[in-house]
């Protein structure tokens, strides 16, 4: 095998760069996305009937990695990893719909406040088209590109899934614009091929119809040699207008299909090979020696930390993928993680409540843990060796049981939705003689990996304090450690929040006795170590008549990364729940910022408004 080129350049004292750095133009960047589609079914794979000529000069071409995974084997949480770099138990997508009764817009809510390659990309000053697959509603609104065809409902719209079907004019009229406009691109192809309707034209049917008596099979076929040929369609447009040096071309499939080579096990929607293995290409001209990796790991997750470490683009801390690009970080990757899930989701902050299986890649070896009966396999654990049993016919998890306890073990460093993240039993910390108040104890998940990263705790009158958890992202030194932000308030009624959605406390809103709302920042980025550096805002509103407030909420309506509001009950007289039963309050308070960003850190410049609910009861 050819040795494989990683385009780097060292500068001294600055250690390895991309050498795009050194590039006056960012790339552009297509992104091509197979939908069902198996991972031997490609003519340069060797597959004896299906045929895919300009698939197979991009194989050429291209930095193309043979083991390849998608992190879930089902078409919207595979998609969105895409986008955010996160696994699905992270970015909230578990399956393709909500159950009965539950509201999609939970999940496009929080969708949208999530770090996405589109968006980054458009606020470095990139075009950015979204086309064919989509689940999240506006691909405008929610993942930040510049351009699309418009509102979503599942899979996509009639004008996104046109895209591939029925035409390509909108990608050209796009890269026309962005062209006469001389900004870099993103187009992100993801057309609705070979998926289902298999309706593909007849020219194409019938010459595969004489190559299997399975009509079936035949349509999918064809389907597979009509993706390849508008495949190679958008690459010839790019090489007819001299695109093709400066453009990185990225191309996997979302998940696999039951109709490809025959003898591998699983299907999509299903942990195994023929459902999550995919091939991944990364093409660029002049920058990357075409080669095959059959190496390295790679995954889904990888596909928007290249795009931005090759556009120049700072990566966020919070996503889970790799630089491809990077030799040093592929070679150092031992392991790939996959999850499935049921196909109907319950909450974005609840996948384990749909969870199936968890499994790891880990060399030559793949262990699954089976939860619920699937197709022709029952709850279990499995454990295959991929080299010498490819299409995982035997398992071997009796005959090897170290190695089981071993790629157990990093399936639940990586994520145990059974566990808090802490060593059972639970542990209680004791800090400081700190007074523990069960109505002002609150612990929080902010990166949202299933673990708690920190706790709140009320001491009594003088102390507001962080308990953060090092198995979250508090990056903190273990076992715990205390960060006192104020001082002089009672802080039994509180709200915090990760407002610009990097996974890290941003913000703390406070009600207490006598005191009123205060609101603490925290520093930019926030890590919540360093107690020096939060700021408090002071008061923002005070408490009438001895009364004190309730039930503080800070809210952030535009997603700019700063609080917009800030809504709390107020309560006269005594702090006794029991005492206050039947009286009434002395009404709601809702403090609204003022609209310069830069003015909220100003108690004086927001704006207190008071209601009063004289019929209200407690």
């Amino acid at each position: 095998m050819k040795t494989i080129f990683y385009c780097l350049v060292t500068i001294a004292g600055l250690g390895a760069l991309p050498c795009h750095a050194r590039e006056a133009d960012s790339p552009n960047i297509v992104v091509i996305i197979s939908d069902d589609q198996a991972y031997h079914d490609f003519g340069f794979m060797g597959h004896l009937v299906i045929q895919t000529p300009h698939l197979d000069r991009l194989t050429d071409e291209s930095l193309v990695f043979t083991l390849g995974y998608v992190t879930t084997a089902l078409c919207n949480p595979s998609l969105a990893s895409m986008l955010t770099g996160l696994y699905p138990h992270q970015h909230g997508y578990t399956g393709n719909d909500p159950v009965k009764g539950a509201n999609r817009a939970e999940w496009i809510n929080h969708f949208r406040s999530l770090h996405q390659m589109p968006r980054l990309l458009s606020e470095a000053g990139y075009l950015a088209l979204h086309t064919g697959k989509y689940w999240q509603g506006n691909p405008e609104r929610v993942s930040g590109f510049t351009d699309s065809m418009g509102d979503t409902l599942r899979h996509g719209s009639k004008a996104s899934l046109d895209v591939g079907r029925n035409t390509m004019q909108p990608i050209y009229d796009f890269i026309e614009n962005a062209q006469g406009e001389e900004k870099p691109l993103l187009v992100w192809y993801a057309p609705f091929r070979p998926h289902q309707p298999h309706t593909p034209p007849a020219r194409l049917l019938n010459k595969y119809k004489d190559k299997t008596s399975d009509e079936g099979r035949a349509k999918y076929f064809a389907m597979v040699e009509w993706l390849d040929e508008t495949c190679g369609e958008l690459l010839q447009y790019l090489d007819d207008h001299d695109l093709r040096e400066n453009t990185i071309v990225m191309y996997i499939n979302d998940n696999g299909w039951p109709h490809g080579d025959s003898g591998y096990r699983g299907h999509k929607q299903s942990p195994w090979e023929q459902g999550i293995r995919t091939l991944i290409m990364v093409r660029w001209p002049g920058k990357v020696i075409p080669t095959r990796d059959e190496v390295n790991l790679a995954c889904n997750l990888d596909i928007p930390v290249t795009a931005l470490a090759a556009a120049g683009v700072p990566v966020p801390e919070t996503m889970e993928g790799i630089n491809l690009l990077d030799e040093a970080a592929v070679k150092e990757r031992e392991c790939v993680f996959i999850e499935d899930f049921a196909h109907d989701m319950t909450a974005p902050d609840k996948p384990a409540e749909t969870l199936e299986a968890r499994g790891v890649i880990c060399g030559d070896w793949k262990l699954v843990e089976v939860y619920v009966k699937q197709v022709n396999t029952k709850p279990g654990t499995y454990l295959f060796n991929l080299k010498e049993d490819p299409k995982e016919k035997t398992n071997v998890a009796g005959g090897h049981p170290q190695k089981v306890e071993e790629l157990k073990r990093r399936i639940n460093e990586w994520w145990n939705p059974g566990s808090s993240g802490l060593t059972a039993p639970w542990v209680m910390h004791k800090i400081d003689n700190a007074m523990w108040n069960h109505n002002s104890l609150s612990p929080g998940d902010v990166n949202r990996d299933g673990h708690p990263d920190y706790a709140v705790i009320h001491e009594g009158p003088d102390t507001y304090t962080f308990i953060l958890h090092p198995g979250g992202n508090g990056n903190v030194k273990a076992p715990w450690e205390k960060v006192a932000i104020g001082k002089g308030h009672n802080p039994e009624y509180s709200d915090f929040g990760d407002l610009d959605g990097d996974g890290f406390l941003d913000i703390v809103g406070v009600g207490g006795d006598r005191a009123g709302a205060k609101i603490f920042w925290g520093p930019d980025p926030s890590r919540v170590t360093d107690p020096a550096a939060w700021k408090d805002s002071g008061l923002l509103a005070e408490s009438r008549d001895r009364g004190h407030f309730l039930y503080v909420r800070t809210r952030d309506l535009n997603r700019d990364g700063v609080p917009d509001i800030v809504i709390g009950g107020r309560v006269q007289g005594t702090h006794s729940l029991e005492n206050m039963k039947g009286k009434r309050t002395a009404g709601i308070i809702w403090i609204e910022a003022p609209p310069a960003r830069e003015d909220r850190r100003d108690p004086a410049k927001w704006v207190v408004h008071d209601i009063d609910c004289p019929f209200s009861e407690v």
